[in-house]
């Protein structure tokens, strides 16, 4: 029977969302939605039955977000609170609190963007009353949340990343709140929206300033429980400026290898490949701030990826010279690595410690 609820529940979404409708119980009357969820509910609450039906809320996450995204429809119309509660609810009975506040911070947002609920939502009252986030707080996540609304309102919704949960939580770990806003995970890493994250992309791509890519990289930095992502970061009396430094605020018992005393990434959405004068740069300025851990995100990746072997040899030469005399490892990721993320073919923890391995060990023949 719970198999058959949640699999009439997909159904309907995507039935929904083809009409042009997506979700929106507020103005819609989706009466076959309700019973279905209510049924789903009572089944979910099992501890056999908690990730099975914690993927179906991802998924229905994830098919609010792509209508809003893809199709430019209003945040009221893709109504995706609910599922991050649930989520959230699924992992405060596992005793994860680390994954709940994460969820409950998103589904807050969620009911902010979508104009339902605010001031008296199951998740904010879950923030304030069951995982203790100051009330000043969760005012402040609502008027980020109020003004990401007006703007995608007056702009017409096209294609509004700022109005996604996932970008608001990326720019509120960059605040002052930022404490306030994470705690110990028992998840080694949190999966990608796969919607958010295709748009998020494509946008990168596309973006010869460069903005974009660093947004992308900083929310790629949030799906690393217990890290902090800081944009524009400038060092010592301002002799140098990082794109992205990601701390690690709140440890999971999944640590990432040695990243030292943060994980510095640099941005390069050029159209050409990065060369070994950048590549050396980004190793001073990690020996400057105590890193071991750095990641090169350049879209047409280093320097002899056009047939170019002596610019190669030479950016292999000084990796290993880093590596061998100061155990400083960087990691690329380039434009292909990003569309292979965006498929959900593999996630940003697991690449980062597959090329770690690698640069710091070798392969396997």
């Amino acid at each position: 029977m719970s198999v058959k609820v949640a699999n009439e529940l997909l159904s309907f979404f995507a039935d929904e969302v083809a009409l042009g409708r997506a979700l929106d119980p507020a103005v819609h009357s989706c009466n076959g939605f309700w019973p279905l969820f209510n049924a789903l509910g009572q089944v979910s609450q099992t501890p056999h039955n908690r990730a099975l039906y914690e993927q179906l809320y991802r998924c229905w996450w994830d098919l609010m977000t792509r209508a809003q995204l893809q199709q430019g429809l209003p945040a009221e119309q893709c109504y995706r609170a609910m599922a991050g509660y649930c989520i959230a609810l699924n992992r405060l009975a596992a005793g994860d609190t680390g994954s709940a506040l994460r969820w409950a911070i998103l589904a807050h947002l969620a009911d902010a963007t979508e104009g339902h609920h605010l001031g008296t939502g199951g998740a904010e009252h879950m923030l304030r009353c069951s995982l203790g986030v100051p009330r000043s707080v969760v005012d402040r996540l609502s008027e980020a949340a109020r003004a990401a609304r007006a703007q995608a309102v007056t702009a017409g919704w096209k294609q509004r990343l700022d109005v996604v949960p996932e970008h608001l939580l990326s720019a509120a770990l960059e605040g002052s709140d930022y404490r306030a806003l994470l705690a110990p995970a028992q998840v080694a890493e949190v999966p990608l929206c796969p919607a958010y994250m295709t748009i998020a992309t494509d946008s990168a791509i596309n973006d010869p300033s460069g903005k974009a890519l660093e947004r992308l990289a900083s929310y790629l930095v949030t799906t690393l429980p217990g890290w902090r992502p800081r944009r524009n970061v400038w060092g010592d009396r301002e002799v140098c400026q990082h794109d992205v430094v990601a701390v690690e605020v709140a440890p999971t018992p999944w640590r990432l290898p040695d990243p030292g005393r943060c994980m510095l990434i640099e941005c390069k959405n050029w159209s050409k490949t990065v060369g070994v004068g950048e590549l050396g740069y980004l190793f001073a300025r990690m020996q400057l701030v105590g890193s071991r851990l750095g990641v090169m995100m350049a879209r047409k990746g280093l320097t002899g990826a056009d047939d170019d072997q002596t610019g190669r040899k030479n950016a292999d030469h000084l990796r290993s010279r880093f590596r061998d005399l100061l155990g400083a490892v960087c990691v690329v990721i380039d434009e292909s690595d990003l569309k292979t993320l965006a498929s959900g073919a593999d996630s940003f923890r697991s690449m980062l410690e597959h090329r770690y391995e690698i640069e710091s060990i070798g392969v396997s023949k």
